[in-house]
């Protein structure tokens, strides 16, 4: 399972990364107003579908993308704006009827902590005060998780 979440993540990453780029070569100011907007990368639609593929349960294949995207980060493969994007759109594609996955769950919150400064002091980013320790704290917590990942 874990190879076929890596796929779609490195898919989604790619689709991320053309969009920011293509902002990034507009003039300054074009973007703003008129200019093209980042898509959705993850829709409902989408998550049916994949766990559909994967014969997961929604809330097992959220927690699973959430420890590859946890994973990602820790590993410096994946960015922050990456991972933060993708969590929030996953939640966005979460049935609100449904129980939020614990794992998943944590992982959104960890990224939404980076989001912003949480008092004056900005000695620190909020990513390197917040997310990267709690991210931390969530794979050292699966490690059980993670010889799973290793051996996929």
């Amino acid at each position: 399972m874990s190879t076929a979440i890596r796929e779609l993540i490195a898919s989604l990453k790619v689709k991320h990364e053309d969009e920011v780029a293509l902002l990034n070569s507009l003039a300054k100011g074009q973007a703003e107003l008129d200019g093209p907007k980042l898509s959705r990368l993850v829709a409902e639609a989408d998550l049916e579908n994949w766990s559909a593929q994967s014969t997961l349960a929604r809330n097992k294949l959220l927690d699973a993308f959430a420890l590859e995207l946890a994973l990602g980060f820790s590993e410096n493969a994946l960015d922050f704006d990456f991972c933060n994007r993708v969590v929030n759109e996953l939640l966005g594609a979460l049935n609100l009827q449904e129980e939020e996955p614990a794992l998943f769950w944590s992982v959104f919150l960890a990224f939404d902590a980076g989001e912003f400064y949480h008092d004056k002091d900005r000695s620190i980013h909020p990513v390197d005060r917040y997310t990267r320790p709690q991210i931390a704290e969530i794979v050292r917590g699966h490690t059980t998780d993670l010889a799973e990942h290793a051996a996929s």
